[in-house]
């Protein structure tokens, strides 16, 4: 963790808090019945896992990826549709509570 002082006593919460944030957001955004997959480039971040992320309506999601194509799973906690918005499109998502929903995506 990078600190504002030589003695690196001071802890600095922008980094801490901020950066992870910045990161998350360019993989996927949430909101009440949205879901956006890979809103930045691929070329920004051409491989990688993010594994944890709490959405915005009640599910948590792992997504990979690399130049060729991308995985999510979520784990809804209640059952709900959610409008799903990917490279290729958007389209309606049926989420049932209690079960693992895996999407394949292909990148742009």
């Amino acid at each position: 963790m990078s600190a504002h002082y030589p003695r690196r006593d001071v802890y600095n919460a922008d980094a801490a808090h901020t950066l992870p944030a910045v990161l998350i957001e360019a993989l996927v955004q949430s909101a009440p019945g949205r879901l956006v997959l890979l809103p930045a480039p691929p070329a920004a971040l051409p491989s990688g896992a993010l594994r944890g992320v709490r959405t915005r309506f009640g599910a948590t999601l792992d997504l990979t990826w690399n130049p060729h194509g991308a995985t999510a799973v979520l784990r809804p906690t209640r059952s709900l549709r959610v409008t799903l918005t990917t490279p290729s499109g958007s389209e309606p998502l049926d989420l049932v509570a209690g079960e693992d929903r895996v999407l394949t995506l292909r990148t742009r």
